[in-house]
């Protein structure tokens, strides 16, 4: 049966008086059906269109699933909160396909995609993973460094002035990457450090030079060096300036945020010094996101 008001036919193929099957307009262009799962509503024709228009305030279509956990006036709702902003709180959004974004993106939570993301414009994520992979950077020194007596004590090679400046860094977000004592790590990974002291004077040294990259979460690697056996130490005489290179390397397994510094200690002093120059350099580089199992360690000479 069929009972038509002002142009809308409800169409009761099953009718009483507690409820109706379905009902449409006389071309079927829509339908809003009662089905054995809930309500459904169906849109035909060339160009199906849904217009929300409000007067002078924010429409949004609320979402409430009714599982375990779901509360409050809705789950997850998208809302148009200004002219040109529409907003989807209340969750994630999980986009399995393709993205393509012609203007700005801004997004202040974390983000998963497992396809594609295709950005034209600026896309600012603070709190997205993957903030650069193998981003070398290296720094020098700004002026010489004297190691001086220590006795076993470590030593942060810098001073007041701080000695490390950026020749190059990689590494795009702020507050993160070469800093001014040392190298900060803007995520997650097993890194590739190095450095390289060359001495502009050395002369009646100490006995031993021991060189410790630390500020990793996870490890530390310490370079020894025993001047004794390296150099005749008693053969050297003030002014000595024939320049001498103390280098290493190693990978460390880090996490974002670690401080990664260089530091001295020397043993039996004599009365003499050793100076490094302005042509010394920190170095290194992401090889791998993530933190995986112990790293092996390749460390160079002098």
């Amino acid at each position: 049966m069929s009972i038509k008001i002002k142009g809308i036919t409800v169409i009761d193929n099953n009718y009483d008086a507690e409820h109706f099957a379905s009902i449409a307009n006389k071309d079927m262009n829509w339908r809003l059906a009662s089905q054995s799962n809930g309500g459904t509503l169906y849109l035909m024709g060339t160009t199906p269109t849904i217009e929300m228009i409000a007067n002078n305030s924010t429409p949004f279509i609320d979402f409430i699933t009714g599982m375990d956990g779901s509360s409050g006036d809705f789950d997850m709702r998208i809302i148009v909160t200004d002219n040109d902003t529409m907003e989807i709180s209340g969750g994630n959004l999980l986009i399995n396909g393709s993205l393509e974004i012609d203007e700005s993106l801004e997004v202040g939570n974390d983000v998963e995609i497992k396809d594609k993301l295709d950005v034209e414009g600026t896309t600012t994520i603070p709190k997205m993973k993957g903030r650069g992979f193998a981003r070398p950077f290296s720094m020098k020194m700004s002026g010489n460094f004297l190691f001086e007596q220590q006795d076993g004590d470590w030593a942060l090679i810098t001073d007041d002035e701080d000695y490390w400046v950026a020749e190059f860094d990689g590494t795009v977000e702020a507050g993160y990457g070469c800093q001014q004592n040392g190298y900060k790590v803007p995520e997650d990974g097993i890194y590739q450090f190095g450095f390289n002291l060359n001495t502009t004077e050395m002369s009646n040294m100490h006995d031993s030079l021991n060189i410790k990259m630390d500020g990793s979460s996870y490890q530390s690697r310490t370079w020894d060096h025993d001047l004794n056996d390296m150099y005749d130490i008693s053969a050297m005489e003030t002014g000595d300036t024939e320049g001498h290179t103390f280098q290493g390397q190693c990978l460390l397994r880090c996490d974002r945020g670690d401080l990664i510094q260089l530091y001295y200690t020397t043993h039996n002093s004599g009365t003499g010094h050793i100076n490094a120059g302005m042509s010394s350099n920190f170095w290194g580089m992401m090889v791998a996101p993530g933190n995986g199992k112990e790293s092996q360690v390749s460390e160079g000479g002098h």
